[in-house]
C-alpha cells in the first residue's frame, strides 16, 4: 500500500520568526515553494493537486530525478532564462549572485550615471569590470549536495488523509507567516511615506521662506526701482520726441528731394537751351560770339 502512495516533497527554509531583517524575511518568502511529487502513480506525475499525464515515458526517471533538485535557471532581473552564451550569458558579481550578462549591465550602467552600481540582492557596490562570465548548460542544487551550513530541510507528506491534513497544517503556517510579512512591509511602508510626507512639507516650508525672503528684498529695493522707473519714463519721453522730430526732419527731406528734381529738369532746360543758342550760332557762322563767351 506505501509503494502507491505518492511522496510530496517541498523545500522548507527554517527562519526565526522574531527576527526583523529584511533579508531574512525574503528569506522566508522565498522558502514558500509550490509541493513537486517525487514518484510515478499510473503515468501521470502529481503536482499540487493535479495529475500531469506523462507523455514521454521514457525520461520518467530523469524527470522524477530532476524533481529532487532546485533548479536555477532564470534571470532574478528579467525573470526569463538565462543561457550558455550570447548577451543574456549567466554571469556573477563579485559577491557571488548570479544574473543575465545583459540584464546586470544594463543596471549597472543606468546606476553608474547617477551613483555607483550595487548588487540588486546584497546591495554591495558593484562595476561592470566585476561582472564575470560563466560557462555550463544548467545550474542545479540536489538535496543531497547541499551545504551543510543552511538551514534548508525537506519536509514530506504522504498521499494520504493524514498526509493532506499536515500538509493543510503547514500551508496555514506558511500563510500566517506571509501575512505576518505583508503587516511588516506595510508597517515599513507606511513609515517611509511618512517620512516622505514629513520632507515634502520641509520643502514647502523652505519654499515659503524663499518666497518671502524674495519679497523682502523686493520691498528693501522699492526707492531705487521707483527711481529707475522714473528715469525710464523720462527716457520714453525724449524717445518720444526725438520720434516726431525724426518724422518732421524725413518730410522736409522729401520735400528738399522734390526740389531738387525741379532744379534737375530746370538744369536740363537750360543744357537743351544752350545747346540750341549754339547750333544757331553755327548756321549764323558767329563764332566769334562763341569764343567771345
Amino acid at each position: 500500500m506505501d509503494d502507491k502512495l505518492s511522496i510530496v516533497a517541498i523545500n522548507e527554509e527554517e527562519q526565526h520568526l522574531e527576527s526583523e531583517d529584511e533579508e531574512e524575511d525574503y528569506k522566508q518568502l522565498d522558502g514558500m515553494t509550490s509541493p513537486l511529487a517525487v514518484n510515478w502513480i499510473k503515468r501521470g506525475l502529481l503536482k499540487g493537486e493535479s495529475l500531469l499525464k506523462n507523455k514521454n515515458k521514457r525520461k520518467r526517471d530523469s524527470d522524477s530525478h530532476h524533481t529532487c533538485c532546485e533548479v536555477f535557471d532564470v534571470c532574478p532581473i528579467c525573470f526569463q532564462p538565462w543561457s550558455s552564451d550570447g548577451v543574456h550569458q549567466i554571469c556573477s558579481l563579485s559577491c557571488g549572485h548570479i544574473y543575465g550578462r545583459s540584464c546586470i549591465s544594463k543596471l549597472l550602467q543606468q546606476e553608474d550615471q547617477s551613483s555607483p552600481g550595487k548588487c540588486p540582492r546584497c546591495n554591495i557596490e558593484c562595476t561592470l569590470k566585476d561582472v564575470r562570465l560563466l560557462y555550463g548548460t544548467r545550474l542545479s542544487i540536489a538535496k543531497h549536495k547541499m551545504s551543510s551550513s543552511t538551514t534548508t530541510t525537506t519536509r514530506r507528506f504522504r498521499y494520504t488523509k493524514n498526509g493532506y491534513k499536515a500538509f493543510k497544517k503547514y500551508l496555514s503556517q506558511r500563510k500566517s507567516v506571509a501575512l505576518r510579512l505583508e503587516r511588516v512591509f506595510s508597517n515599513r511602508k507606511v513609515d517611509v511615506l511618512r517620512r516622505a510626507k514629513d520632507a515634502t512639507d520641509r520643502l514647502c516650508s523652505l519654499s515659503d521662506r524663499r518666497v518671502e525672503l524674495l519679497e523682502c528684498r523686493i520691498g528693501a529695493e522699492g526707492p531705487q526701482a521707483d527711481a529707475l522707473r522714473q528715469r525710464a519714463d523720462a527716457l520714453e519721453r525724449q524717445v518720444l520726441r526725438l520720434a516726431l522730430q525724426a518724422d518732421a526732419l524725413e518730410l522736409r527731406a522729401y520735400a528738399l528731394g522734390q526740389w531738387v528734381c525741379a532744379f534737375s529738369r530746370l538744369n536740363d532746360a537750360y543744357v537743351e537751351c544752350l545747346d540750341h543758342f549754339k547750333d544757331t550760332c553755327k548756321m549764323l557762322n558767329m563764332d566769334e560770339v562763341l569764343v567771345e563767351d
